[in-house]
């Protein structure tokens, strides 16, 4: 009969200790479920601010503004090599 009661006590410290350890474990996985909307929030800005560069183009307007630019690049680019024919 002793032995009977020894047993009953080792599987109720053994009870008592997986209780501890599955409240534990769902305590951590509680912690992660928690953190998860912020880190798939991240990850969704990440890839948007990522998609935004990628497909970010110039408006026509600033399209014609660059053009112009260009233009008259060119043709201070043609004035100095004409200056310098000149000159050697």
């Amino acid at each position: 009969m002793a032995r009977v009661s020894e047993t009953v006590r080792e599987l109720e410290k053994n009870v008592t200790a997986a209780e501890k350890r599955a409240v534990k474990a769902i305590e951590e996985f509680r912690g992660k479920l928690e953190e998860a909307p912020a880190k798939l929030r991240a990850a969704f800005e990440s890839a948007a601010d990522s998609l935004r560069r990628r497909v970010a183009f110039a408006s026509r307007a600033e399209l014609a503004d660059i053009s112009a630019k260009l233009d008259e690049l060119a043709k201070r680019v043609d004035a100095l090599l004409k200056k310098r024919t000149k000159v050697a």
